[in-house]
């Protein structure tokens, strides 16, 4: 990808290279689609989610180990995940299951294809707007040839690359409020950390007191929202900042919980400045997001999705490579368990390129 990119940058493509381009990382992404998911079993999930929604009208607050759902196992249940634990999926992932669900047992491949038109949705989207702003269309590399997108979408089948097509057009294409609202809110249903998008587009005193309405509702549904409430209290993967924080939380109050929410905080700080940064939407979500990753409990190799898509566009290379610093969370996944120094100078290395980019290259308001 970056080799292609390093030099296809330097030279003119006609409009038949430029499709060649696109068709490569189309037909890439449908070729891997009949593929079974590596280091990763939350396909599984999904399609089992997706049948307990056709039996029981939603999968929320009874897991897969649960009797009652016993007619519904197969073969594949042996490679569910966390069977103890309801689901932690948002509605509208939980809509797209269902439709994969009514495939039967082609239900992991109709959700890809359900992805693959995401994708295709997204590159259309880029191209756009690379055309818009006169950039070479080399830079769509960054996105459509990422080794993260075959591996983690058309392998793995993760549903987060349909809230990112949702938040692209929401940020960067959409022109009347109301729809732009409407595509945001679909992100959101997707995965709830999109939510902090509103923020770009709505009086944030509007959104606090709607977040906090939602927060009180979330915390008060145990049954509904048990397998969330779970994952947000609990579940750590990979974790960069947070692991200070841990420490930070265990010397002033006893114990590691209070961590989760001192993270929110470079959050809102940071969301609370973007502004003042930049005036781009695509600059700024991918600040909040980076905040958000850099402190989170939980970071997966498909989260750099969330900004790739966004942060090529403004010309920088940086976050095309998160991709690379993110490769050894794959061994996380198989042992459980990694030299912590190689996930720290990932981090620190990545952090860097991404420092000296704004540094030498300022953002143009």
């Amino acid at each position: 990808m970056l080799l292609a990119f390093a030099f296809l940058k330097k030279v003119s493509l006609p409009t038949r290279m430029q499709k060649g381009i696109l068709g490569i990382s189309l037909l890439g992404f449908l070729f891997l689609v009949p593929s079974t998911p590596s280091y990763d079993n939350d396909l599984y999930r999904y399609v089992w989610d997706g049948k307990v929604t056709l039996e029981r009208g939603h999968p929320y607050g009874i897991a897969p180990s649960d009797y009652r759902l016993i007619h519904l196992r197969d073969d594949d249940f042996s490679q569910i995940g966390f069977r103890n634990t309801p689901t932690v999926y948002p509605p509208v992932a939980e809509l797209a299951f269902f439709l994969s669900a009514l495939a039967g047992k082609m239900a992991p491949y109709f959700l890809k294809l359900i992805l693959l038109l995401a994708h295709a949705a997204l590159l259309m989207g880029i191209q756009r707007i690379l055309q818009s702003r006169k950039m070479h269309f080399s830079w769509i590399l960054l996105y459509a040839w990422n080794p993260i997108l075959w591996k983690e979408f058309a392998n793995s089948g993760h549903i987060d690359l349909l809230g990112v097509a949702f938040l692209f057009y929401g940020l960067l294409l959409a022109r009347k409020k109301k729809t732009q609202t409407l595509l945001l809110l679909l992100a959101s249903g997707i995965k709830p950390i999109a939510a902090l998008s509103f923020f770009l587009i709505w009086q944030p005193h509007i959104l606090g007191a709607l977040l906090l309405f939602g927060g009180v509702c979330f915390w008060n549904l145990p049954e509904v929202f048990q397998g969330i409430s779970q994952f947000a209290r609990f579940w750590v993967f990979y974790p960069f900042l947070f692991e200070p924080l841990t420490w930070f939380s265990k010397i002033l109050t006893g114990t590691e919980q209070w961590a989760r929410w001192i993270a929110w905080v470079p959050v809102f700080l940071v969301l609370s400045i973007s502004n003042r940064i930049s005036q781009k939407p695509s600059v700024r979500w991918t600040l909040v997001f980076l905040a958000w990753l850099f402190f989170s409990p939980t970071i997966n190799p498909w989260y750099a999705i969330w900004v790739i898509p966004f942060w090529l566009l403004e010309a920088r290379m940086g976050l095309a490579t998160l991709s690379i610093f993110l490769i050894p969370s794959y061994l996380y996944y198989e042992n459980q368990t990694d030299p912590v120094f190689v996930r720290w100078v990932s981090f620190f290395l990545l952090s860097c390129k991404l420092i000296w980019e704004e540094f030498f290259f300022n953002f143009k308001k």
